[in-house]
């Protein structure tokens, strides 16, 4: 699978002031783009690391210490530099509504202010990652979520919190993108049911 680059143009940032150097809005604008490429890669990396918890633990129930130690590793090297990317790439969006989506378009402000919810809510998914990972080893426990009856996480909290993250992640990559918010029309890894067409257009 490869990684789709944004279908609609990710210009200079919301903040650049018009009449800016040629050279200084290409060089921002490409910075846009390459954030938002890697925030792409570290969607993948997540996913992965989603459903390798979840096919890894039910066969550890005996002994997690070997999954355990793989997530805080994937933690430090692929969460945290998620998040500073995000962060990062906020600034520099010029988000706007479908039928004005050009590089002159004004930002709408809606559409920022839901593209940085989602670094937020990454960010308190990983506070709450932490705070299970803290908890101990039982955190792979299998889960049966109570809001959903029909969800099950065979990985525990811990993949409830790693999808928590993907949802906010695709939902930030698809307004950067100017695609179809899909997140909120997918089912949930853990109901069981597998969408027919990725959010990541892959």
């Amino acid at each position: 699978h490869g990684l789709t680059l944004p279908a609609a143009p990710l210009c200079a940032p919301a903040h650049a002031a018009s009449g800016s150097a040629v050279d200084l809005v290409e060089e921002i604008g490409e910075h846009s783009v390459d954030l938002v490429e890697k925030i792409g890669e570290y969607s993948l990396r997540v996913h992965a690391l989603q459903n390798f918890v979840r096919t890894t633990a039910p066969a550890s129930r005996t002994n997690y210490d070997s999954l355990f130690k793989w997530v805080l590793r994937e933690k430090q090297q692929l969460l945290q530099p998620l998040v500073k990317a995000m962060d990062a790439a906020v600034p520099d969006l010029r988000l706007c509504s479908p039928e004005t989506a050009d590089c002159e378009c004004t930002p709408n402000a809606a559409l920022m202010q839901m593209a940085a919810r989602q670094v937020d809510a990454v960010r308190s998914a990983c506070v709450l990652l932490d705070e299970r990972l803290a908890s101990g080893t039982k955190c792979f426990d299998e889960l049966d979520y109570a809001p959903q009856g029909d969800l099950l996480y065979p990985g525990g909290v811990v993949e409830r919190e790693l999808e928590e993250i993907c949802e906010a992640v695709d939902l930030f990559l698809d307004l950067a993108a100017g695609r179809p918010l899909m997140t909120a029309r997918l089912a949930p890894i853990g109901s069981g049911t597998s969408p027919a067409t990725s959010v990541l257009a892959l």
